[in-house]
């Protein structure tokens, strides 16, 4: 679990890096390999989800009742140059009242069982 900022930009569909094909003939061909999507930050990535998808999760015991966030996972691919493209899962959780938002980086092993959001959400939590 890795707490991030918003300036941190991510793609929702794996970026498959390779040489882009067009070339117009003149000059050297390119060689370097450059993602067929584009990133997003992070605050981008929030808006485009529907409402339907986020999920009201308690995540603590409080005095006056549970403590409450809405949250959601997405599946998202992190890539920088000369590095494969690693699929990753974003946790985005908001207070339910307030605006107040978090973005954590989730890694799950491929061996691992698939992460719940109210595991993670409990884990952003105690950061």
């Amino acid at each position: 679990m890795l707490n991030l900022g918003t300036g941190l930009h991510l793609y929702r569909a794996d970026p498959t890096p390779a040489v882009p094909p067009v070339w117009s003939g003149r000059g050297r061909p390119p060689r370097r390999v450059t993602p067929l999507g584009t990133a997003q930050a992070l605050p981008e990535l929030a808006a485009q989800v529907p409402a339907r998808d986020w999920q009201i999760v308690p995540y603590r015991p409080g005095q006056k009742g549970p403590l409450v966030r809405q949250a959601v996972l997405l599946p998202v691919w992190r890539w920088e140059l000369g590095v494969p493209a690693q699929v990753l899962h974003l946790l985005i959780s908001r207070e339910v009242y307030s605006t107040q938002v978090k973005y954590s980086l989730c890694y799950t092993p491929p061996q691992a069982p698939a992460l719940g959001v109210a595991q993670a959400l409990y884990r952003q939590m105690q950061r």
